[in-house]
């Protein structure tokens, strides 16, 4: 893979602080050719889950040998790795903490290096900001064209999480809203790959249930007001409200249990 020069940076950071500049900072200093492109920062805090969509998400629309850092970190200075990965197409610097497991359900993996120790990385380093002084250092090396193997030694797997498992039972497919987008449409876990052409219905179920009909072609389908399935962007089943916030009429908050059944 050649020496990239896209470095792509999703955090749950927010852009209050100065975190998210200070990492560039470093890469800037480290790599100053690449390019740096901002994914989101707007991850919700700790949301593992969501960004491991996101960025699985958005990967695929940058070049080939795109370095991606992903930095939602909630055991950031405990014993959780920092790793770099290689696949089929892109470089990933992340925690090892099941971040990357919806990239690696449609990426080959090529390599996985444990980089928690790696002697490019400065040895004062803070026990809570791993974004400045971890992964961001390696992201640059990478981007310069350094070896996995001058970062760091091989490990043979990582923390892979059940980001995209669906539940099926005879006729009916059973998965979880993963997140709420910036407009309150529920993004769910359920892929169109997943699911037959013919839908006869979805319901939402939390602290009630919403009985939706089939998925429609898009939003304006439905009258202003009206509850609706519809399959966004990413190929994910979306629980929208034309015009208004899903989220906000099921009270859905971050963490929050919310399942989907799909009638097959």
């Amino acid at each position: 893979m050649s020496a990239p020069s896209v470095v792509t940076l999703l955090t749950d950071f927010g852009l209050a602080d100065p975190y998210v500049g200070v990492m560039k900072g470093v890469i800037l200093t480290l790599a100053p050719a690449v390019q740096l492109v901002d994914i989101t920062h707007g991850v919700p805090p700790q949301d593992i889950a969501t960004a491991s969509v996101y960025l699985a998400a958005s990967a695929p629309y940058f070049p080939d040998g795109t370095v991606h850092v992903a930095v939602v970190d909630p055991g950031v200075g405990g014993p959780r790795r920092a790793v770099a990965v290689e696949t089929s197409r892109a470089w990933y610097v992340a925690p090892d903490n099941g971040l990357l497991s919806a990239v690696l359900a449609d990426e080959d993996l090529v390599s996985v290096t444990d980089v928690t120790d790696s002697p490019v990385l400065p040895a004062a380093r803070s026990s809570t900001f791993h974004g400045r002084d971890v992964f961001a250092p390696i992201a640059a090396r990478l981007a310069s064209g350094a070896r996995p193997s001058d970062l760091g030694d091989p490990v043979p797997d990582l923390v892979i999480t059940d980001a995209y498992t669906v539940q099926r039972d005879q006729r009916v497919l059973t998965g979880r809203v993963l997140f709420a987008d910036h407009f309150g449409n529920l993004v769910t876990n359920v892929r169109r790959e997943d699911v037959p052409e013919s839908v006869g219905g979805v319901a939402l179920r939390g602290h009630e249930t919403w009985s939706i009909g089939p998925p429609v072609a898009y939003y304006a389908a439905v009258p202003d007001g009206a509850a609706m399935s519809i399959w966004n962007s990413f190929g994910l089943l979306e629980i929208s409200i034309r015009g208004g916030s899903m989220a906000d009429a099921v009270h859905w908050r971050p963490g929050a249990t919310v399942e989907v059944s799909v009638e097959l």
